[in-house]
């Protein structure tokens, strides 16, 4: 009863409500103080597939893998953006470099940029890309240099992929990828960094470590990064990937909308205690009272 009650108190202010969602975290596993470190990850600084002549640098790639019910680490959905991160070892700093623009939103001096976007599908976690699968030949997209000299972090992101990829990165429930995200340094003025990134020791939910391909200055096998830069003996790549999701959030009858008619079903859904991705909105793999106020957001924009 105190749930339908605390419910229908709420409900009477949706109607002015009209925060929208934004895209949900598909994955994420930034790092932290505690278990980041620096590896020499691989960075390319070409378009074209081959070898020295064509790529110097060959970034790791994070296993992606989501499981239903699981915290929203492991949101099935369609990627959008991925954001990576390396140590700032510029030589210069980027308000220097032509083309340079300040984001006044973030405070930072950014660069346009290219990056070179992977994504392949293994039948398992435990195991790594066929070696039929090149990273050199990944599809090149516009992408954005940040300088944080407050962290000494230096950001790439790729952003609107779902306009700018030929197909759509789909990740699928159950279903185990490796994505990776390569800076390219084509056609700009000087190399803005030398490519360390910023590698956990330590995994965040049910990531497993990242494989790595080294492309020059010979074509080498795959590898997991702990079985080159270890110990430790597991490293698992900085990445955040952010998207919508393949199912509506607040659609918990399923019907295709959400509106009053889902009302009744996530009510039930409380005082339950079972779980229905549709149902957690906030994400924590919870359908609680926590997901009350998100939810009413939702009704109302």
């Amino acid at each position: 009863m105190f749930i339908r009650n605390f419910f229908a108190s709420s409900l009477c202010v949706f109607f002015v409500v009209s925060t929208a969602l934004a895209e949900e975290v598909i994955w994420r596993i930034e790092r932290t103080g505690a278990s980041s470190s620096v590896v020499p990850d691989r960075v390319s600084n070409s378009t074209g597939p081959g070898g020295a002549e064509f790529s110097d640098y060959l970034l790791a790639q994070v296993l992606v893998q989501c499981n239903p019910g699981e915290p929203r680490v492991g949101l099935p959905g369609r990627v959008n953006g991925i954001r990576t991160f390396f140590l700032d070892d510029a030589e210069i700093d980027f308000d220097q470099l032509p083309g340079s623009m300040f984001n006044p939103e973030t405070g930072l001096f950014e660069i346009p940029g290219l990056a070179r976007v992977n994504v392949f599908q293994v039948p398992t976690p435990t195991l790594l890309p066929q070696q039929i699968q090149n990273p050199d030949f990944g599809i090149v997209v516009e992408a954005i240099y940040s300088q944080d000299p407050a962290t000494n972090t230096i950001t790439v992101r790729a952003f609107d992929l779902l306009n700018t990829l030929p197909a759509p990165i789909v990740i699928n429930e159950n279903t185990p990828y490796y994505i990776g995200l390569t800076p390219v340094f084509l056609g700009l003025p000087q190399n803005p960094f030398g490519g360390i990134h910023y590698t956990n020791d330590v995994g965040v939910g049910n990531e497993n470590q990242s494989a790595v391909r080294q492309t020059a200055p010979v074509f080498d096998e795959w590898f997991f990064a702990g079985d080159i830069y270890g110990p430790p003996q597991q490293m698992f790549a900085t990445i955040e990937i952010n998207g919508p999701p393949l199912f509506k959030l607040g659609d918990v009858n399923m019907d295709g909308d959400v509106n009053l008619l889902d009302v009744e079903p996530f009510v039930a859904l409380l005082g339950s205690g079972k779980f229905k991705k549709e149902a957690d909105i906030n994400g924590d793999g919870f359908v609680n009272l926590l997901d009350v106020e998100p939810f009413i957001s939702i009704l109302g924009s």
